[in-house]
């Protein structure tokens, strides 16, 4: 797409948005042409897709087809209205599954600020999209789990007041969990721990044992390690020293002319 194009649906989207939140008659979705052109042509890809088989494969596609809709989104965000879009909803879709993090956290961020409902067909609300599908792949990606950690971190601040199911919370804890558990032990077990108190079946028991052994090993070894520390030796002083030879001291006064020998 050629920059005077994006421009120009970058503005349109955004005056659209605009003029949309303004009218107090409508259903509270945008209007307009440039709305009806990215619809139909979200139709369309929507059919190319549908012969895709492959998921891997369709979520590739999506990738190289969110380039066509970014001026279209960007514009929608400029406006920050609350009007509900399901073109740029359906992009916040495509770009989790396209592995587009931050274009799906940047509409996350929108939508959860104006309470948009997801696309047409969708149970889930945003958040439990955005939380459930981060940490599913955060999950499918075990042995690097701890690259996701800074992603998970944006995503629960973004759905931590939001409502949602208790096994898709749990979902999202797990996953930071996993991702913390080399670093951040404590903190780690702390999550899963709050992860299957809201979700029993989550699958994190035999994690929440590793996580406690390894705690208290660790604890044990630092307590091994601590090294012991003699006592200082005492110095000789007239103060503390006790003479083992009799000494003959005066006792009594010069006018008695007593003596007596005092063993010290």
């Amino acid at each position: 797409m050629n920059v005077f194009r994006r421009h120009r649906e970058r503005t349109q989207a955004e005056i659209a948005a605009r003029q949309s939140a303004d009218q107090a008659s409508g259903d509270g979705s945008v209007q307009g042409s440039i709305y009806e052109n990215m619809f139909a042509q979200l139709n369309a890809h929507k059919i190319e897709l549908k012969k895709i088989k492959s998921l891997t494969s369709k979520g590739v596609r999506k990738g190289e087809l969110l380039d066509d809709y970014m001026a279209y989104v960007d514009g929608i965000l400029a406006a920050d209205e609350a009007v509900q879009d399901d073109v740029v909803m359906t992009i916040f879709i495509w770009a989790i599954d396209a592995g587009r993090f931050e274009t799906a956290l940047k509409i996350s961020e929108w939508a959860l600020a104006h309470d948009i409902a997801p696309p047409y067909g969708f149970n889930r609300s945003v958040a439990e999209i955005l939380a459930e599908e981060i940490a599913d792949k955060a999950v499918r990606d075990k042995d690097q789990i701890s690259k996701h950690i800074d992603l998970l971190e944006e995503v629960i601040k973004l759905v931590t007041d939001k409502d949602m199911a208790d096994p898709v919370r749990a979902k999202l804890l797990k996953a930071i969990g996993y991702a913390k558990r080399e670093t951040e032990p404590e903190e780690a077990l702390n999550l899963l721990r709050h992860a299957i108190l809201l979700s029993p079946k989550i699958g994190v028991k035999n994690d929440i044992k590793s996580l406690e052994s390894q705690i208290k090993n660790s604890a044990t070894e630092k307590t091994n390690n601590i090294p012991t520390v003699s006592p200082a030796p005492v110095l000789a002083s007239d103060a503390n020293v006790t003479e083992l030879n009799p000494v003959t001291l005066e006792s009594g006064s010069e006018a008695d002319g007593c003596l007596s020998l005092i063993h010290i």
